[in-house]
């Protein structure tokens, strides 16, 4: 068999080097260095030390003082920590699962000090697993303390959300005032301030560092404990002065901070999460049929069951006049999901409160002049609240006021607001943020907004007769629009002219878009002065090949580019100032015509793909 035709072969006793590397640990065979830690001289071998580790190859090799030295001092290192790291240094493995807590902190820290940086980051991903309350102290002062910023970041997580036992951790006093304060400091820290006081009160007794203890006073938020803490407490531990207590009183009083929602309280932040849940403590303590409000799928539910509601103009004093939910603690929100009841085309308004105690109530999205259907997107200002209450104020079915599921979080990702109504990026006249059409004739329900652009002679597009009714499109809930885009039907050379209108409440209309005096046809981009939308009407005035007017697709605001956007079209004529009630113009669905009276034309048919770049 020639050379050729022989498989790779190769020899791996990895092992052997393994064990024979560590056999040298601490050996004074051989060795050329002695380190001394915490007073014991430990033999190491220059040439590993420096092979393993940036900080000890610029130590021993590169001219310092140290170079020629026989015996280096290591400053700030534990002993037990070291020998742990050493016999890494050497092996190139190490057992996480069998350490004590405090050796695995101290063996993180002299990895980052040191700089064995692969070392750190599986033990940090090792460390965000196995956090619980007896070893978080430990290992966020030593995150903290080198700057460790995404295991800090775990830590005060964890600690916020197992605030109360944490706190009443033996350990917490170890830590020092600086790591301290930053943990107290959180907004997202959901405890008491008594108890808060308490941990500072306790670390000043371990700790003899009057400037600590200055230091940590900064964090407690003296407005928000009670008169009677402040007296009792406080004042009997002498870390306050009498006249601060009583300006702290005073203030109070003057203030009544404790009732705000703007006041600095503290509240459970988990970004995401849905803190409206049975999980998290959460209960509907107003409204009737509450026991799905919560914990509901969102998606099993009829006229008869699946919502909680509420009677609308009673004045029955047994009957419940809104809805409201407790949650299970303070917690710091900014955006509240609410499913409104949405089996047929009927419409609600409403408005939001939140309160932190239950007492005083802050309006902090008011909808009640507006018509709102299905999911509904509310962002505010961050808060901590515990309270939350829905008024409904008006339903165009009914006299009651039904909603499905109701959910509260904190999210990073909230969008322009202005005066509790959103500014919007992407496409809200569309299925996926639960818009509808309301009126216009089309095969398929729905097929101007359901983001298909396949169409041909007899399906993909909406129609209306021309001078006999139009195309309206509710939105879920009011926004701010500045610009729309428009497809109009175009497998043929026709051309159409239209105008566009918007209103917030179906019965004042104003005029966006004229192009009577331009005949357009395929896509049309168009801009206007910025205001506040919750219905567009679009409404044929011509067209070359019949009395039909119809529409493919319709986005809101116009999703292309602003260099897109830019390019030349016909100049649009409007008064942004005409208004009109529309009644006249307005055709219900259940009396439109047969779609085949509104066919573009009776020709062979084919289907026409159209890209969203147009």
């Amino acid at each position: 068999m020639s050379s050729s035709q022989v498989d790779d072969v190769e020899i791996k006793h990895t092992d052997h080097l393994v064990a024979d590397f560590k056999r040298q640990i601490q050996r004074t065979e051989f060795s050329d260095l002695t380190l001394v830690v915490d007073g014991t001289k430990i033999p190491v071998h220059r040439v590993i030390l420096a092979s393993r580790s940036d900080y000890f190859r610029a130590l021993l090799f590169n001219g310092m003082r140290e170079t020629n030295a026989e015996e280096i001092t290591l400053h700030d290192t534990d002993l037990q920590s070291f020998k742990v790291l050493l016999e890494y240094i050497y092996t190139g493995s190490m057992n996480l699962t069998r350490l004590k807590v405090e050796i695995l902190a101290g063996v993180l820290g002299l990895a980052n000090k040191y700089g064995f940086n692969q070392l750190e980051a599986d033990m940090i991903f090792h460390m965000k697993n196995v956090l619980n309350e007896k070893n978080v102290c430990s290992l966020y002062q030593v995150a903290f303390g080198f700057s460790m910023n995404d295991l800090t970041s775990t830590c005060m997580k964890f600690v916020d959300r197992y605030a109360k036992s944490v706190l009443e951790s033996p350990d917490i006093v170890n830590l020092n005032a600086l790591a301290l304060k930053q943990l107290l400091l959180r907004n997202s820290l959901c405890a008491r301030e008594i108890d808060i006081f308490n941990v500072v009160k306790g670390w000043a007794a371990q700790n003899d560092d009057p400037e600590g203890i200055k230091i940590l006073l900064e964090a407690i938020r003296w407005e928000l404990l009670t008169d009677v803490e402040l007296v009792n407490n406080v004042r009997q531990s002498n870390l306050l002065q009498s006249d601060r207590i009583l300006d702290v009183l005073a203030s109070k009083q003057l203030q009544n901070t404790n009732s705000s929602l703007h006041c600095n309280h503290r509240g459970f932040l988990d970004a995401g999460v849905n803190v409206a849940s049975s999980a998290f403590g959460a209960s509907v303590v107003r409204g009737d049929m509450g026991s799905t409000l919560l914990d509901c799928d969102a998606t099993n539910y009829d006229p008869e069951r699946g919502y909680t509601r509420h009677s609308i103009e009673t004045q029955d004093k047994s009957v419940a006049t809104f809805i409201q939910v407790k949650l299970g603690m303070p917690c710091i929100i900014n955006h509240i999901r609410m499913l409104l009841w949405d089996k047929d085309q009927r419409s609600y308004s409403y408005y939001v409160e939140l309160s932190y105690d239950g007492v005083h109530w802050t309006k902090i999205v008011d909808y009640s002049h507006f018509l709102c259907r299905s999911w509904q997107e509310l962002y505010f200002p961050a808060c901590t609240v515990q309270h939350i209450k829905v008024v409904g104020t008006h339903n165009t079915a009914n006299k009651m006021f039904h909603l499905v599921k109701l959910e509260a979080m904190w999210t990073e990702n909230a969008p322009e607001v202005k005066n509790g109504i959103i500014v919007p990026k992407e496409n809200v006249v569309s299925l996926a943020k639960n818009a509808a059409v309301i009126e216009g004739v089309s095969r398929t329900r729905n097929a101007l907004i359901n983001g298909s652009l396949v169409y041909d002679w007899d399906n993909g597009y909406c129609c209306h007769q021309i001078n006999s009714g139009s195309i309206v499109v509710q939105l879920n809930q009011p926004y701010y629009l500045s610009s729309l885009r428009l497809l109009l039907w175009d497998v043929d050379d026709r051309f159409y002219t239209y105008v566009i209108q918007t209103s917030q409440t179906q019965r004042e209309w104003s005029l966006v878009v004229d192009t009577r005096d331009s005949q357009r046809r395929s896509w049309q981009s168009h801009s206007f002065a910025q205001r506040v939308v919750s219905f567009i009407k679009l409404q044929g005035i011509t067209n070359t090949a019949n009395e039909v007017f119809h529409a493919v697709h319709l986005e809101a605001p116009d999703q292309r580019t602003g260099a897109e956007t830019s390019a030349s079209q016909p100049q649009d004529h409007v008064d942004n100032d005409a208004e009109s009630d529309g009644n006249d113009m307005e055709m219900s669905v259940d009396e439109r015509p047969m779609a085949l009276a509104h066919h573009p034309a009776r020709l062979n048919t084919h289907q026409v793909r159209k890209r969203w770049s147009g």
